[in-house]
């Protein structure tokens, strides 16, 4: 089971420092193997982060660690995925 976190436009403007974190946060992740994808839309503000990990309270915990929400840059949704891998 992974959880998918919908990024989306917050409402405080986004920063270098505040996208340095995010970047540093998410390759934090990344080496824990907590994280198996993520980037930003092309078309839209916002962005696709995809969590390896099987409860939803964890995906929340992390989603609401990150610099890029904790600063209101980014709103999230967050859903469990059924992927079929």
């Amino acid at each position: 089971m992974k959880h998918v976190a919908l990024l989306t436009e917050g409402t405080q403007p986004v920063s270098e420092a505040v996208v340095k974190q995010h970047r540093e946060y998410l390759t934090e992740l990344r080496q824990k193997g907590l994280l198996a994808s993520s980037g930003p839309f092309e078309n839209i503000t916002g962005g696709l982060l995809i969590y390896n990990v099987a409860e939803f309270d964890a995906a929340l915990e992390i989603i609401g660690n990150d610099p890029i929400v904790q600063n209101g840059c980014r709103r999230f949704e967050l859903y469990t995925w059924a992927n079929q891998d």
